[in-house]
């Protein structure tokens, strides 16, 4: 993450002239030299894990090492390459355990999150336009890139709820994830109408910024600790 803000410098300073790089409470040197020593310790710690899960997180390592230098020139792939990392949240200790029954549950949240960036790109697009960057919110639009995102939500949605062999509070807990995705994105579309028509783009830029996340953040806790019962219901 460090490394990423290092690069994203020229988008942030458009939007997010509060984050430490940009204000200046952090040198870009400082935060260069903090970004590899965690990411040589990650590296190195990660001997101690089984084969499996040592080769995720170097491969993991080698995409953001990628998605730094290349990721928002390259569309949906840079997209994609985040969301390799975020479903390591359920990955890396079905690698370590070498036990694959979460597999479904993992790919929801691979494809939803590819989705979910995008969405964020949405709000990220008048920096992202200035840097040179090429996401597909620059190259498609806003409104064409939300229903592109809006697919991918879609898709990912079915694999939360054919986890097989999980207690009934577990499914309960994916449903509700569901419909707060949902809820999420007609919000933030409808603000997309808004900002547009009062030719205001910091209200998409808070829809996306504050809003999205919420909705986000909110359908996690949830679906986490309904996920925390089903464990315990085993």
């Amino acid at each position: 993450m460090v490394n990423n803000d290092i690069w994203d410098l020229p988008s942030d300073r458009v939007r997010r002239r509060s984050k430490p790089l940009c204000s200046g409470a952090i040198s870009v040197r400082q935060a260069r030299i903090a970004g590899y020593i965690f990411m040589s310790l990650a590296g190195g710690l990660a001997i101690f894990l089984a084969w499996p899960a040592l080769l995720y997180v170097w491969s993991m390592l080698a995409v953001g090492a990628w998605y730094n230098r290349r990721g928002k020139l390259s569309h949906i792939w840079g997209n994609t390459a985040t969301a390799y990392g975020v479903g390591g949240i359920v990955l890396l200790p079905m690698l370590y355990a070498g036990e694959y029954r979460l597999f479904p549950l993992f790919l929801g949240i691979f494809i939803q999150e590819i989705g979910r960036e995008i969405m964020v790109g949405i709000g990220d697009v008048e920096g992202d336009r200035a840097a040179g960057w090429r996401t597909l919110p620059v190259l498609v639009g806003r409104y064409q890139a939300q229903k592109i995102a809006g697919l991918f939500y879609l898709l990912g949605i079915p694999w939360f709820l054919f986890q097989p062999g999980l207690a009934p509070i577990y499914y309960a807990g994916a449903a509700a994830f569901a419909l707060i995705l949902i809820v999420g994105w007609f919000d933030t579309r409808e603000k997309i109408v808004i900002g547009e028509v009062r030719n205001d783009p910091s209200i998409i830029f808070r829809a996306y910024e504050r809003d999205l996340r919420l909705w986000s953040r909110l359908g996690v806790l949830i679906f986490q600790v309904c996920i925390l019962l089903a464990a315990l219901w085993q």
